[in-house]
Parts: C-alpha cells; sequence; structure tokens
C-alpha cells in the first residue's frame, strides 16, 4: 500500500445494504422470495383502519423488526430498521446528513453548530446547540464523553469500527465547558472528510441517566475509566435485548429526539411513538405529527395490499407492482421514488489464482465493461426504476462531485470496441472459446503471466432470489458470450456467496475460485457521506472484495482525506472510474415510496433514508 509520509490511508467500515425495498440489497432477496410464496399480514398489525389525523402511520422494510434502541451496534444488530426506523427516532447523531434530497450536513438539523477547524486542520471545535433531553434536563459536552467513552473502551464491538479511522486517529479529547467538545487528531485531515466522514458517527448518550452497571445500582462515572466503560455498555446491551421492556424500562424514556416508545410489540415488532413534548430540535410548525406508527410485514404483499386498505400513510411498492402507481395517485397518494447515496457493481477477483493475470490487464476490464448495456438492463431488468453507475460516485445525487470521467463515461455499451480490444491484445476465438493466441507482454500480446492457450472463461455466482438480477446477469452472459467470452453464471444464496467472497487463501482455497461475482450487495455511503472510497478500493481494505490493489488510487485516496481542493477529489474519481477495480452495472431505487397526499413535509425524501415524522404536517 502506497501512503503519503505522514498520513495513513484510512478505510472505513462497509456500508451494506440494511433493507432494499425495490434493489439489490439483501433484504430485496428475500422479498422477491416472499412475493412468490403464500402472503399475509402479520398478525400483530391493526386492521386497516385510517389512522387518526395527528398519527401517520409508516410501513417498515419486509421481515425486519426494530428490536435494540441502543446506538452503539454490534454487527448483530447493525440493519437498517434499528438504526434509521428506531434508534435516530430517539437518539439522533450529532451532525445530521439530509439536506432536501442531497447527503449534505443539515446545520439547522444538527445538535452542534458546524465545527470550527484550526491547528493546520487537526483540531476541531465543536460547540452544542441548547437542546434538551426529555427529562428536562440540558445535552451537554458529558453526554458527548460518554458517548465517546464507550466507544473507544468496545470500539472492537462496534459495526463501524476500522482499525486506523475513528476514534484512533485521535490524540486527545479536550471537554472545556458544558457545549465545548475539541478535538485533536493526529494528522492534517481533509475538514470535510473529518466532518463527513468522521464527526458523523458521534450519538450524544444521557449520562446522568445510562451511567450506571445495573438497573438498580446508582449513576456515577463509570465510563470514565476503561472498565468501568466496559461494565456500562455491557448492561446498556443487556437492556437494549429485553424487548417486553421497552416500554416501561426508564433508560428508553429518557431521549434528546423527537419520539418515545409508546407500545412496542415484542413479537412482531409494532411500534407506536409518541412525541417527545421536550424535543427542542428541528420540527414542524402548526399540524404536526403527535403519533408515529411503524407497521412490520411478513411480506411484500401484504404491505401492498395495507396500502391499498388505506391502513399506510407512508409505504413502498415492491418492484413488480409498479404498475400500480395509476391505481395509488388516483386515490390520494403521491409517488416519489427514492434514491439513496449508492453505487452498483461487480466485484473481480484479482486473486484468483489462474484468472488474476487475466484481470490485471486494464484492457481486460475496459473489455468486460464495454459489454455492459445499462439502458437495456435498467429499462428490461429494472422496469425502468433504477439509473446508471459510472463510477464510485452516485450518479443520483452527485452533489457537485460529478467528474469528466463520469460525466462522459468513456465505456458506454460497445461489443463492437470490446472485441477490437480482445483482439489487438492476442486473443482470437477458436472453437468457439476466446483464447490467447499470443503470449507475451508486449504491445499486441495478451499480457505477462497468461500463457499461450488460455481460454477467457471464469465462473460468476449471484445471489439467488432475485429475478431483476437473473434478468439482468443473463443479458450480461450473453453479450460476454458474443466475443467468446465464457461467464458460467451459479446463483447461490447469499450468504454462501459471502463467505467465500473475499481475496484467495492459498491454504484454505477459500475466495480462489469464483472471477466475477455479486452477493446482491451494493454500497451506501453511510455514515461516511464524502465519498472518498477507501473502504471499497484501498489495498487491504476490509470491504475490497476482489483485493484489487493500486499505488496510484492508494495515494489519491489518501489525498482525499488530507487535501480540501476539489480537484484532488476529480482526480481520484476519474482513476477509480476508468481504472474499473470493479465492474459498473445500474442502481435500482431503494425504493418506490406510496405517500398519502395527507402528509406535507415528507418529501424531498432523504438519501439516506432517514425519516423525520417531527418535521412532518398534517393537511
Amino acid at each position: 500500500m502506497t501512503k503519503s509520509a505522514s498520513v495513513p490511508v484510512v478505510v472505513g467500515p462497509r456500508r451494506t445494504a440494511r433493507a432494499f425495498r425495490v434493489g439489490r440489497g439483501v433484504a430485496a432477496a428475500v422479498g422477491m422470495v416472499l412475493l412468490l410464496a403464500s402472503c399475509t399480514q402479520s398478525a400483530s398489525t391493526p386492521s386497516s383502519t385510517k389512522s387518526p389525523s395527528s398519527t401517520v402511520s409508516f410501513a417498515l422494510p419486509v421481515n425486519q423488526i426494530p428490536n435494540y434502541p441502543f446506538p452503539l451496534d454490534s454487527a448483530a444488530v447493525y440493519y437498517f430498521a434499528n438504526t434509521n426506523d428506531l434508534q435516530q427516532l430517539m437518539y439522533p447523531p450529532l451532525y445530521w446528513f439530509s439536506q432536501g434530497s442531497a447527503p449534505l450536513v443539515n446545520a439547522k438539523a444538527s445538535f452542534a453548530n458546524l465545527p470550527v477547524f484550526s491547528n493546520d486542520n487537526k483540531t476541531v471545535t465543536i460547540t452544542l446547540k441548547h437542546i434538551m433531553w426529555s427529562n428536562g434536563r440540558p445535552l451537554t459536552s458529558r453526554d458527548v464523553e460518554f458517548w465517546m467513552n464507550l466507544l473507544i473502551a468496545e470500539k472492537s464491538i462496534w459495526a463501524d469500527y476500522v482499525p486506523g479511522a475513528f476514534p484512533d486517529n485521535l490524540v486527545s479529547e479536550q471537554y472545556p465547558s458544558a457545549t465545548k467538545i475539541v478535538f485533536t487528531f493526529n494528522h492534517s485531515y481533509n475538514p470535510k472528510w473529518i466532518l463527513y466522514n468522521e464527526l458523523s458517527q458521534i450519538y450524544p448518550l444521557p449520562q446522568s441517566v445510562w451511567d450506571r452497571t445495573s438497573a438498580s445500582g446508582p449513576v456515577g462515572n463509570y465510563d470514565l475509566t476503561t472498565s468501568g466503560a466496559q461494565a456500562v455498555y455491557s448492561f446498556l446491551n443487556a437492556q437494549s435485548q429485553k424487548v417486553a421492556e421497552f416500554t416501561t424500562n426508564p433508560l428508553w424514556k429518557v431521549v434528546d429526539g423527537a419520539w418515545l416508545i409508546k407500545t412496542y410489540n415484542p413479537t412482531t415488532g409494532y411500534i407506536v411513538f409518541s412525541r417527545n413534548a421536550a424535543f427542542s430540535g428541528l420540527q414542524a410548525g402548526s399540524d404536526r405529527v403527535t403519533t408515529l406508527e411503524e407497521f412490520p410485514y411478513t411480506s411484500a404483499q401484504a404491505e401492498v395490499d395495507a396500502l391499498r386498505g388505506g391502513s399506510i400513510d407512508y409505504g413502498y411498492l415492491p418492484a413488480n407492482d409498479v404498475g400500480l402507481e395509476g391505481y395509488f395517485r388516483s386515490h390520494g397518494y403521491a409517488i416519489a421514488p427514492l434514491t439513496s447515496f449508492t453505487i452498483s457493481y461487480i466485484a473481480i477477483n484479482f486473486t484468483n489464482p489462474t484468472m488474476a493475470p487475466v484481470f490485471d490487464q486494464l484492457y481486460v476490464r475496459q473489455a468486460l465493461q464495454y459489454l455492459v448495456n445499462q439502458p437495456l438492463y435498467i429499462q428490461e431488468a429494472w422496469g425502468g426504476n433504477a439509473y446508471p453507475t459510472y463510477g464510485p460516485v452516485p450518479t443520483r445525487p452527485s452533489e457537485g462531485l460529478f467528474s469528466s470521467a463520469e460525466q462522459h463515461f468513456p465505456y458506454n455499451y460497445n461489443p463492437g470496441k470490446a472485441k477490437s480490444l480482445l483482439s489487438a491484445h492476442g486473443w482470437a476465438v477458436v472453437n468457439g472459446a476466446l483464447t490467447c493466441v499470443h503470449s507475451g507482454s508486449g504491445s499486441g500480446d495478451c499480457g505477462a503471466g497468461i500463457r499461450q492457450g488460455m481460454l477467457l472463461a471464469f465462473s460468476f455466482p449471484y445471489a439467488s432470489g432475485s429475478a431483476p438480477m437473473a434478468t439482468e446477469f443473463e443479458a450480461y452472459k450473453s453479450a460476454l458470450s458474443s466475443v467468446g467470452i465464457d461467464a458460467t453464471l451459479t446463483q447461490l444464496p447469499t450468504s454462501q456467496i459471502l463467505a467465500n467472497d473475499f481475496t484467495c487463501n492459498s491454504s484454505t482455497q477459500v475466495g480462489c475460485s469464483w472471477g466475477l461475482t455479486d452477493p446482491n450487495d451494493f454500497w451506501t455511503y453511510d455514515p461516511d457521506y464524502f465519498p472518498t472510497g477507501g473502504e471499497i478500493f484501498g489495498t487491504g481494505a476490509g470491504s475490497n472484495e476482489g483485493g484489487y490493489s493500486s499505488q496510484g488510487a492508494d495515494a489519491l485516496i489518501t489525498q482525499t482525506h488530507t487535501s480540501p481542493s476539489l480537484s484532488t477529489f476529480f482526480a481520484y474519481e476519474n482513476y477509480i472510474a476508468t481504472q474499473l477495480p470493479v465492474i459498473w452495472i445500474p442502481t435500482p431505487y431503494y425504493q418506490i415510496s406510496v405517500i398519502s397526499n395527507t402528509i406535507s413535509g415528507a418529501v424531498p425524501q432523504s438519501p439516506i433514508a432517514f425519516i423525520y415524522p417531527e418535521r412532518w404536517q398534517v393537511k
């Protein structure tokens, strides 16, 4: 890995799909299968009666139950319904990152003023706003310190933790007053990267109530020692798993968010939230929502049936029901496609013992990309409910980060160019198979390490259960075959692909067999909202599935972490977009939202799929 003289390439956690109601996430695969099954609404869900005017009913992701309110998540509880539909309603992050439909910091909604940088951008000073907990106490720097102490003590458990990143890159923390926080980092970093990818991960917690090691014990300052912080974490983690006590446990009655749990069904996950009367953050004026119902569903069809029955004010359409858009528009609903800050791609195995020399050749990757017909896949596989991916920055919304290589993508579908590239580099179709006929590393040869007579053939496992994915990849296989490339498609469960979906281990042979793969996964920049890509394209990064390694990429990634220059970011983006560490494919919409016309303020929707019903009004 290439590093600058003093600044490490810091990589972050994988942003995998926690839910995906139309598109490619793991939950979508389950949802597509369930669409084929006999579908009934969850038994816990109330009957289809229209909600009172001050109440909004919201449809949860299929088969996802919010069941962990403590926002310091381990991997076992780190999924969408917990983070976005439970935790952030009660315990919002210090900085809020949705501004309309853009993944930008929302200064008005955040609980602190924008940070002030000094000391060559090594020191950050944060000033808290006047925010109240529901028990009448003000939110102070001690509540942030409490979070930091728990985080540092149990960072190895934290689902967002990556060694070398936050909080490891802090050299000091100071809390000089009730409203001031001062962090000093180990290097001079890009201020936007610090705010969007580091400070974005802070959640104030009510120290005056939660700093205890047992339900019957006193509140103390246990978090000030490592062992004490670990004991507090153990207590809070255990309490978070007592789902039958969510409505009675005094811990969850103290929130700084707009919502308190009023009703909770521990079996099904049906929740009713009531407004926190002491909430002092950004909220609607008159006619605001006072009660939020979250409805669980065991199938996508059950959710659609509830929408048609009138019991859901804010729901969604699965991919095969988009034909109902006209029906819902005529019955008092708005249709609002939701695009998340996401990219989609097929991973390439640069560590496959046989195919690595082939995939190392840029011209091969270019040929593979030229054979991706994104417009066709968008229309035929996804029914128009997707948009193209041209590089490491999502095309929707781009937020001024769309470089020349993505604006003028050089590898649009062109089988002729793919065939010419391969022919010019020593490949020819022999007995129906694309074969290296000119080995060597000269200008007209196949490339270093590619032997004479080698076939351009590889396995391509992808996740089962998604009809759009099957259509997309069968079309891609056909395009590959048209130039002689043999891709053996195999549908496997997502869990099985993920178990084999990383770099080759020569002793166990895990990760050594596949050539291309798609485990029904995608990358959403959340909570790392500045798309610098170290998490997926940096050498040795935990989410670099295929083992891509480039000194040029590593150096450019490092520079995006340290330089605030937009030209520096564009240089990184252009490099990744054109060097093709992965094969870019369309990104489906997160969901097609169906929202009652009695609600205002729900659109534009958050590109991170956050919800903020405290800002909604009922007409």
